[in-house]
């Protein structure tokens, strides 16, 4: 006999499984480039996870995630490889180097000339990371936990994420609604 939660679990289970294709359907990797120039590619795999944090240097909720995307940078390192990228159009290289380093963000920052990551991936928001597996299987994207104030955080999803990601244990929660500042483009 198929009972009432029986079938409320197995609409949640499709909704999951439908939603978790949708999501890594969308992203495919792309080619970003670092402050000096350089050329990476992020969402295609490798010998580690890949963790993309897309960060501001002026948006104050941004910057109220800058001393917690730098220790998550730091307790995963070696385990994931963490970068930055920095979308806004409005915000020249100096200006997004000297942020990296005054706020301690240990990771490579990049930038998206001509928004074609912001597109690609459709981007929202900053901050908003996209978690990798070293296939370059989308396995988490969406917002770093769920407040800006750290007081009054109750949720610690990027953390649980990479967690269950490096202990090989699928994702419960695969996407979540990232919140911050619009991603800014030159007029």
């Amino acid at each position: 006999m198929i009972t009432r939660n029986r079938v409320v679990h197995g609409i949640a289970v499709l909704m999951f499984v439908a939603v978790a294709s949708f999501v890594s359907a969308e992203i495919k990797p792309i080619e970003v480039t670092s402050l000096d120039g350089k050329r990476l590619t992020v969402g295609r795999g490798g010998e580690l996870p890949e963790l993309v944090m897309v960060l501001a240097t002026r948006c104050p909720v941004s910057n109220a995630y800058n001393s917690r995307m730098a220790a998550i940078a730091k307790e995963y390192e070696g385990k994931v490889k963490v970068v930055g990228v920095n979308p806004n159009e409005t915000e020249d290289n100096a200006e997004v180097i000297r942020h990296a380093k005054e706020n301690g963000l240990n990771f490579p920052v990049y930038r998206d000339p001509g928004l074609k990551l912001t597109e690609m991936w459709k981007l929202r928001v900053t901050p908003e990371v996209f978690l990798f597996d070293k296939a370059g299987k989308l396995y988490y994207s969406g917002r770093i936990d769920d407040s800006q104030e750290e007081s009054k955080i109750k949720s610690q999803d990027l953390r649980n994420a990479l967690d269950r990601l490096l202990s090989g244990k699928a994702a419960i929660v695969s996407e979540t609604k990232p919140f911050g500042c619009s991603i800014k483009r030159m007029k």
